[in-house]
């Protein structure tokens, strides 16, 4: 088993949802932007939670919240209908933080921290 960990802002506010056999899932959009020589290069994974921590972590979750995560990375690849190749990163989170709301970021991380 492969381990990886992603730290980053929530994108968009999750929805709980639950699989046909009833186990609650929360997919939570989680974004990190880096700097890479002048320009910003910003990447997007998919952070899956399932059961109890799903359910914990659902009410809890708003966008701009900064997270931590450690779990099994998946990467997924896929043709649309339309012939367009797809890729989806994505990480089944055994472990999950909340490491800064929105509200307790006060100012912009200076450039040279990124």
């Amino acid at each position: 088993m492969n381990r990886f960990e992603v730290l980053g802002k929530v994108s968009t506010k999750p929805a709980l949802k639950y699989t046909q056999g009833g186990t609650p899932v929360l997919e939570v959009d989680v974004s990190d932007t880096t700097k890479k020589g002048e320009t910003y290069v910003t990447q997007h994974f998919i952070v899956k939670l399932y059961g109890k921590l799903a359910e914990d972590f659902s009410e809890h979750l708003a966008e701009g919240t900064e997270v931590w995560a450690s779990g099994e990375y998946e990467r997924r690849q896929w043709r649309g209908r339309d012939g367009t190749s797809h890729t989806a990163e994505e990480l089944n989170a055994a472990y999950f933080r909340i490491t800064r709301r929105p509200h307790e970021i006060k100012q912009p991380i200076p450039e040279d921290q990124l």
